[in-house]
C-alpha cells in the first residue's frame, strides 16, 4: 500500500513542478501605449516653365498661394462669422498670406530648375507645402486667430452702430416732444441721414 502511494506521488510530481506561481503584475511591467502622432503630409506645387526667371518665380508663388487658400480657407471662413462680409475676409486673409508667404510655416522653397532649350535657358520654381502635420496646424491656427480678430472688430462695430442708432432715435423723439410735433418729419429725415452716414463710416472700416 505504501509503495502504491509513493508511486502515485511520483506521477503527480512533474505536473506540480511545471505549474507557474501567480505573481501580481506591477504598474511598471505594463506595456506603454504610444501616443498617436500627427500624420505629416506634403504636396509639391510646380510653377510654369518660363523663359524669364522672375516670371517663373511669380508663377510658382501664385500657384502655391492658391493651394494654401484652397486647403485652409474653409476653416477660416467659418471663424469669420455672419457679420464679416465674405469679400472683406477673403481680401484680408489673402493679403496676409501674400505679405508673409516666404515666412509661412508650411511653405518650403525648392531650388529653381534650369532647362536648356533651343532659344536659351528656361526656368521653373517649385514649393513643398505641408498640408497635414505640425507646421500646417500652426499655420491653420494663425489664420483662425486672424479671422477671429476680424470678426471681433466687426462685432464691436455692429454694437457701436446699434448704440449710435438708439441714441439718434432717442434724440429725435426728444426733439419731437420739445417742438410739439411741428418738425417731426424733418427730425426723422435728419436722424435717418445721420444713421446712414454713421453706418457707412463705421461698418466697412472695421
Amino acid at each position: 500500500m505504501w509503495l502504491s502511494c509513493i508511486l502515485f506521488l511520483l506521477t503527480l510530481l512533474p505536473g506540480l513542478c511545471g505549474q507557474h506561481s501567480f505573481v501580481p503584475a506591477s504598474h511598471d511591467s505594463q506595456p506603454l501605449r504610444a501616443e498617436p502622432r500627427t500624420k505629416t503630409e506634403w504636396i509639391l506645387v510646380e510653377g510654369d516653365v518660363e523663359m524669364d526667371r522672375l516670371e517663373a518665380l511669380e508663377s510658382a508663388e501664385q500657384k502655391a498661394r492658391q493651394a494654401l487658400w484652397e486647403r485652409f480657407s474653409p476653416t477660416w471662413k467659418d471663424r469669420g462669422g455672419m457679420l464679416v462680409p465674405a469679400e472683406r475676409l477673403d481680401t484680408d486673409l489673402e493679403a496676409w498670406v501674400t505679405r508673409h508667404f516666404e515666412q509661412l510655416a508650411p511653405v518650403q522653397a525648392l531650388p529653381v530648375q534650369v532647362f536648356e532649350s533651343s532659344v536659351g535657358e528656361a526656368y521653373r520654381k517649385s514649393y513643398r507645402i505641408q498640408v497635414a502635420g505640425p507646421k500646417a496646424e500652426s499655420f491653420r491656427r494663425a489664420g483662425d486667430a486672424r479671422a477671429s480678430a476680424l470678426s471681433g472688430r466687426f462685432q464691436k462695430s455692429f454694437l457701436l452702430i446699434v448704440l449710435m442708432v438708439s441714441v439718434l432715435f432717442w434724440g429725435a423723439s426728444r426733439m419731437d416732444r420739445l417742438t410739439r410735433g411741428y418738425l417731426t418729419w424733418r427730425i426723422r429725415l435728419v436722424s435717418l441721414v445721420l444713421a446712414g452716414m454713421g453706418i457707412f463710416v463705421i461698418y466697412p472700416h472695421a
